[in-house]
């Protein structure tokens, strides 16, 4: 038997349920804390960012939506870096998605320079969207699991959200 030492699985609390799969819907989300963390791997460097939500409120929807409040929602981006061998075909990713996600929370851009902690303590409206997603197991098998995307970031300045063309209605007086 090959024993192996894997850093923090002393500590660990093994597998929480505090971050559940979101049903489709539109959602107010704040941002409790950003962490990120540098790789780097054969294909290259880059940085894992993690922005830790938490859902205050939803936008419409039903019971299922409604129970998504005050769970934990883990917004996920991977940084490519320069050196990184997909960094021209797809290092656009996280820009736009981080891009999406300052704008939403009313960060201003100046000299192509972000704090990336400022979305902290703020608020923003996400529509999430729910699919299936294939993967395949150590032991060759193929699986499915649900996943979350938020497909699409807004403001939280109080506007009556149309949910189903996420077009602001009117602001509440």
């Amino acid at each position: 038997m090959a024993v192996r030492k894997i850093s923090g699985i002393g500590a660990s609390k093994g597998k929480q349920d505090g971050f559940p799969v979101f049903p489709a819907g539109t959602y107010v989300f704040k941002v409790d804390r950003h962490m990120k963390k540098e790789k780097s791997t054969a294909k290259g460097s880059g940085i894992q960012h993690t922005y830790m939500l938490t859902a205050v409120s939803t936008v419409g929807g039903g019971e299922e939506q409604k129970e998504m409040v005050n769970k934990r929602y883990s917004l996920m981006l991977y940084e490519m870096l320069e050196d990184h061998v997909s960094f021209e075909e797809w290092g656009h990713l996280f820009t736009d998605e981080l891009k999406s996600l300052l704008d939403s929370v009313g960060y201003v851009i100046k000299n192509d320079s972000i704090d990336d902690d400022y979305p902290i303590g703020k608020t923003f409206i996400g529509k999430v969207k729910c699919t299936d997603k294939e993967y395949v197991t150590a032991e060759g098998e193929t699986k499915t699991q649900k996943v979350n995307e938020i497909t699409k970031y807004m403001p939280d300045e109080g506007e009556d959200i149309d949910v189903s063309t996420s077009k602001i209605k009117k602001a509440k007086k």
